[in-house]
Order: C-alpha cells, then structure tokens, then sequence
C-alpha cells in the first residue's frame, strides 16, 4: 500500500485538489441558495430579470411583393 502511494502520490494529490474544489464550488452554491439572504436566489433572479425581461414595440415596415411585372401581390398594411 505504501509502494502505491510513493509511486501515485501526484495522482492522489490532484484528486485531492479537485475534490477540494468541487466542496468548495457546491458550499458556494449551497449559501448563496439557502444562507444568503441579502444577495441569494431571489436577488439573483430579480437582477436577471431586470437585465432580460423588456418589452418593446417595434414598427416592421415590410416591402411589397410583386410579380415579374412589377404588379403587387401581397402589400403590408399597417395594423
């Protein structure tokens, strides 16, 4: 067992680095959903709603189109 370890120890110490950060990724995301109140869940969402969610009218003014001859086939009228 000890041979093991001398011959993988790099290997073991980068698991263990990256189990490290995987705790600590998931403690981060475990108090910013359920311990912080001032800036959790709810905040977030309110900030990215206010970035994404908008309305707004835009006017498409569309072109006629015609045959070969130049005659209107379809014309857009304003609703």
């Amino acid at each position: 067992m000890i041979e093991l370890i001398q011959k993988y120890w790099r290997f073991y110490c980068v698991v263990f680095f990256l189990t490290l950060m995987l705790l600590a990724l998931l403690l981060k995301m475990f108090i910013i959903q359920a311990v912080d109140l001032e800036y959790g869940a709810a905040f977030l969402k309110q900030q990215g709603d206010r970035r994404t969610i908008r309305e707004e009218v835009v006017m498409a003014n569309r072109g006629q189109i015609v045959d070969r001859r130049g005659a209107p086939l379809a014309i857009s009228t304003p609703v």
